[in-house]
């Protein structure tokens, strides 16, 4: 189902276009009917009965606390649609001592709050959802700590809500602040907070928890997680913390047992990163991590290398898309500076099984983690690690010495299943010494190459001459010699790989008896 949480671009729509209207979803906006309760209420009334729509969002401006048209129009969409999201200033009208029962009797499985009620509105909300059974996403944003209290009162009664997402203000990282946090090696650990809050304490349903923004009252937002049993899934969605609150963080994770994935999207900088990583150091149930698109630098990356080597419970790890990973041309040190803080954090951890690491890389800014040192390190993880089963390395490009040396480290390891290095910039040399590797010593069930600098016999003569094409076709013929030797692993090239148009005929029964065997499912 989902939760709406961004407005799309409202649309206009006449009356007919209301009742005909194929779209999922749509947007209202109160000012394009020149905030005219009576005619916002007809519209509402109109939408109830078009089955295709299943999703509104409102955007309501002024309105006063009195609507009992608009009301009941409202009512009635709250019964036959799945998911509304309010936006705006106009929301005064929800003050109605009537919105309780209305609230009660909703049946629609998403609402999102996206803009402050009044107390009495929010009373209003809290005290109808707690009897509420359709419901199972709820959004608010900008709660205060008294409504935090009054929430979790009607959490404790509601057993049908699967999903809570708590959004805080939405403000950049100070550039300043964040710089100078990247001197720091530890963030503050100070004990001089201790307040209580019970937010989710004692809610049984939820297993789905998302924080996003400017958490200004983060103890009132995850204190509660100490005693909760049902959240299995923490989100960070663009949040920062201030580093005041790492000891709130540790004394969560350290106490709970229930959270199983924590996933981490967006902005997270350096100094909410340090915070929230330190915390983690004491947790033992956290299986599953997963960054995405986050801004931190090389402070964020150093505490999360001392995580994954402190923390034993962790069994899969995802980092894609992260800022500080990407090509940078003033400083290329800084991507692969944090990519070995990485490896060599999971080198010393003996319980991951699973591991991904993936960039976007534009055709503009083409990466290249050419450096001696990413192989080596690369080996040591794999020589020294002996619990990864699942290695995956998409698009930071890796050279052919690189992945060469790599891949010596497979002779002190057993455990390695499956091993993914797409988007590279190996050759037909490269792929010749890699697969004498993998032959000689590799319990590997998987490799991917896919995606790399080999070209066809015909566009080597073309690109790089004669005498070139021919010293690459003595690769070809060892590769596909050795290929009809890997009985036991998946070998995954290019999608022309396997076509012999693209290789001189006496290549052909070289490449059909490889097929053979690489095919043989």
């Amino acid at each position: 189902m989902g939760v709406i949480t961004s407005a799309p671009e409202p649309v206009r729509l006449n009356y007919y276009q209301m009742t005909r209207n194929s779209s999922e979803s749509i947007v209202i906006e109160s000012s394009s009917f020149n905030n005219s309760i009576k005619y916002l209420a007809k519209t509402l009334m109109t939408l109830s009965s078009n089955k295709n729509i299943k999703k509104i969002v409102f955007k309501l401006g002024i309105i006063g606390t009195k609507a009992p048209k608009l009301t009941k129009a409202m009512s009635k969409l709250l019964k036959n649609k799945e998911s509304i999201a309010i936006y705006g200033d106009g929301l005064n009208f929800f003050e109605d001592p009537a919105w309780k029962n209305i609230w009660t009797d909703a049946s629609i499985e998403s609402l999102a709050i996206k803009d402050k009620l009044s107390s009495q509105a929010f009373t209003n909300l809290c005290q109808g959802v707690k009897s509420n059974t359709f419901i199972k996403d709820l959004v608010f944003k900008l709660l205060t700590i008294d409504e935090c209290s009054e929430l979790s009162l009607c959490l404790k009664e509601n057993s049908t809500i699967k999903s809570l997402c708590i959004q805080g203000e939405s403000r950049g990282a100070d550039s300043a602040s964040d710089h100078a946090s990247n001197d720091s090696s530890i963030a503050s650990t100070n004990n001089s907070f201790h307040i209580y809050s019970n937010l989710l304490s004692e809610n049984i349903s939820i297993n789905t928890y998302t924080l996003a923004g400017y958490l200004e009252i983060c103890p009132f937002l995850i204190l509660g997680l100490r005693s909760n049993r049902s959240v299995n899934k923490l989100i960070f969605e663009n949040v920062e913390i201030d580093r005041e609150f790492t000891n709130v963080i540790s004394e969560v994770f350290k106490v709970n047992t229930s959270i199983k994935e924590l996933e981490i999207r967006h902005g997270f900088h350096t100094s909410t990163a340090m915070t929230v990583f330190t915390g983690l150091r004491q947790n033992r149930s956290i299986s599953s991590l997963k960054i995405q698109e986050c801004t931190f630098s090389e402070g964020g990356f150093m505490t999360l290398k001392d995580f994954l080597i402190s923390h034993i419970g962790l069994k899969k790890l995802e980092i894609k898309d992260m800022l500080q990973m990407r090509h940078n041309f003033q400083d290329f040190s800084i991507p692969v500076g944090n990519f070995l803080h990485l490896i060599k954090g999971l080198t010393d951890n003996n319980f991951i099984k699973e591991v991904a690491f993936s960039v976007y890389i534009s055709s503009v800014t083409a990466l290249t983690f050419i450096n001696p040192e990413i192989g080596i390190s690369l080996k040591n993880l794999l020589s020294i690690n002996h619990t990864l089963v699942s290695l995956k390395i998409e698009g930071f490009r890796l050279g052919g010495d690189e992945i060469l040396t790599m891949l010596s480290g497979l002779k002190e390891n057993m455990t390695l299943k499956d091993l993914v290095l797409t988007g590279n910039l190996i050759e037909w040399k490269d792929l010749n010494l890699i697969l004498e590797i993998i032959l000689e010593a590799s319990s590997l069930k998987l490799l991917d190459l896919s995606d790399n600098k080999l070209s066809s016999y015909n566009d080597l003569i073309r690109l790089r001459g004669q005498n070139h094409a021919n010293e690459c076709l003595r690769y070809m013929k060892q590769i596909f010699f050795y290929m009809s030797k890997m009985i036991k692993c998946d070998l995954k090239i290019s999608s022309w790989f396997w076509e012999t148009i693209h290789y001189p005929k006496g290549l052909h029964p070289f490449i059909n008896q490889a097929k053979a065997v690489i095919f043989r499912g």
